[in-house]
């Protein structure tokens, strides 16, 4: 800024894109950390992610990430594959598979508690 204000009527609507723009962040981290997930959300969660995949960054209250959160859900392939595409979790963490919550589970562990075989067929 180089000292000049913005026409009251201009910094009003700065002000509330702002604001909508805070919302729809924190709606979608929301959403990406759901514990009961539905398999019609996949092209939905895709586009979240491949869009912006920082989203798989965040953590919640429990210490969990979105990929965590995924455990019991049809996509957990495809939030894992991008979150190993970014390094999501830091440098050998798998993209945030390897990342514990603070309840001491990785989404590794949570997968082989509440899945069937075939996702775990399909990280290979």
């Amino acid at each position: 800024n180089d000292g000049k204000e913005l026409p009251s009527f201009v910094q009003e609507r700065v002000t509330e894109l702002f604001d909508a723009h805070k919302k729809f962040v924190s709606d979608i981290d929301t959403y990406m950390h759901l514990d009961d997930r539905e398999d019609d959300e996949a092209d939905t969660v895709t586009t979240i992610i491949e869009t912006c995949p920082e989203f798989l960054a965040t953590m919640d209250g429990a210490g969990a990430l979105p990929v965590h959160r995924f455990a019991s859900s049809s996509i957990f392939s495809k939030v894992a594959e991008v979150g190993r595409k970014y390094r999501i979790g830091g440098e050998g963490y798998r993209g945030g598979l390897l990342l514990k919550t603070r309840a001491g589970w990785n989404a590794l562990q949570l997968l082989t508690e509440k899945q069937s075989p075939d996702v775990l067929k399909s990280l290979r």
